[in-house]
């Protein structure tokens, strides 16, 4: 494989993006799936693409961070802690990726990815216009991995909002399930509390479909106005589990086979952790 391309500075990431070619991107070190006959770009140079900070009420966490980075971030925790239970896999998975490889529609079961949709993240992508000016759009994340703007553009940033105190998140992987287990094997919570009434003001609850994109179960809605008692999430858990649909080519909609644990568990950890002061 050639040595991969370099650029120092935005402009020169999206003058290598408008060639007529195939261009993979990546940030340092190769991706976990090399598209054959790609031109492999390295863009963990480009400052737009780097660093976690908040802004106000939300949290940018730039493409190019790899995995440990996003562990060690404190400002993920306790609401956005999910991104970093996603980190986590995948640093122990494979070790040194950064999340711009996540950002790949032909990933779309990645655990980062069901952790940014539970976080309900916008994308931060540098386009270029004809006339050569770069502009800047957020669209949904989702959104822009299933419909990519048709001009030369990077992903620089995710960014979602993000409580400063009163709420919790959690991922949570199911492992050494047989194929005869439940179909969604990952799942991704956040939930938030009205800091003077202590009781749950939003909620959201993500789920992994091998092979799919994630999508949100609305049981949580049995969980607003609540306080976050056992028999209130195991409310939830049944809902889920009667009430999660998801659309197949082969049918309009069905209902998931859920695992009570794997709820019941990760609405558990996003609690507890948004208990945590």
């Amino acid at each position: 494989m050639p040595a991969p391309l370099r650029p120092n500075t935005l402009e020169e990431a999206l003058d290598i993006l408008a060639r007529p070619m195939l261009v993979q991107v990546t940030a340092g070190g190769p991706p976990p799936r090399v598209l054959p006959h790609a031109l492999l770009m390295d863009a963990g140079r480009v400052q737009e693409m780097a660093g976690i900070q908040r802004l106000g009420g939300e949290i940018s966490v730039g493409v190019n961070n790899d995995w440990a980075a996003i562990i060690r971030s404190s400002l993920l925790r306790p609401a956005s802690a999910c991104l970093a239970d996603a980190a986590a896999l995948m640093e122990d998975e494979s070790p040194g990726g950064a999340l711009i490889q996540a950002l790949d529609a032909a990933l779309p079961d990645h655990p980062a990815l069901l952790a940014l949709t539970v976080l309900d993240a916008r994308v931060e992508v540098a386009v270029r216009e004809e006339g050569g000016r770069i502009i800047r759009r957020t669209p949904p994340l989702l959104a822009y991995l299933q419909a990519p703007p048709d001009r030369p553009h990077l992903p620089l940033s995710v960014r979602f909002a993000a409580p400063f105190q009163a709420a919790g998140s959690a991922l949570h992987l199911e492992e050494n399930l047989s194929p005869l287990q439940p179909d969604a094997r990952a799942a991704a919570a956040l939930v938030i509390f009205d800091p003077d009434s202590g009781l749950i003001s939003a909620a959201r609850l993500a789920l992994a479909i091998p092979g799919d994109w994630p999508i949100l179960c609305p049981a949580t809605d049995a969980l607003l106005g609540q306080s976050p008692k056992k028999e209130t999430i195991e409310a939830v858990v049944r809902l889920a589990q009667r009430n999660c649909p998801q659309p197949r080519a082969s049918a309009p909609h069905f209902s998931l086979a859920l695992s009570s644990h794997l709820i019941r568990e990760t609405l558990d950890r996003a609690i507890a952790r948004s208990q945590i002061t």
